[in-house]
């Protein structure tokens, strides 16, 4: 398990055939891609944020409108992508698939 410097992030293998392992590798099914392994990225700073955000949203509304979204990245230590209190940077993102920017 690979941790932040602060403590503030780490990372969790998602278990091959678990109810979350099989909900992922379903949303991919029609796609030209393979899951090959699962991996979940917890910047807890950023975690608290959004959960701040999503109730006072849920205080004015019924619904937060909730998606979930995946990244998938070449064998880099997640560390350098995800470890700041502010998330991800576009400044230091590379071309991807569809151009440059954080997806």
């Amino acid at each position: 398990e690979w941790n932040g410097d602060d403590n503030n992030s780490f990372l969790e293998k998602i278990i091959s055939g678990s109810p979350e392992w099989l909900q992922i590798s379903r949303s991919f099914l029609h796609s030209n891609h393979l899951v090959l392994n699962i991996e979940r990225v917890t910047n807890v700073y950023q975690w608290m944020r959004f959960s701040q955000s999503k109730d006072r949203i849920l205080y004015f509304q019924q619904d937060s409108s909730e998606l979930f979204v995946y990244h998938g990245t070449s064998e880099a230590n997640p560390y350098y992508i995800f470890s700041s209190r502010e998330g991800l940077d576009c400044r230091f993102s590379q071309e991807g698939l569809w151009g440059r920017g954080n997806y």
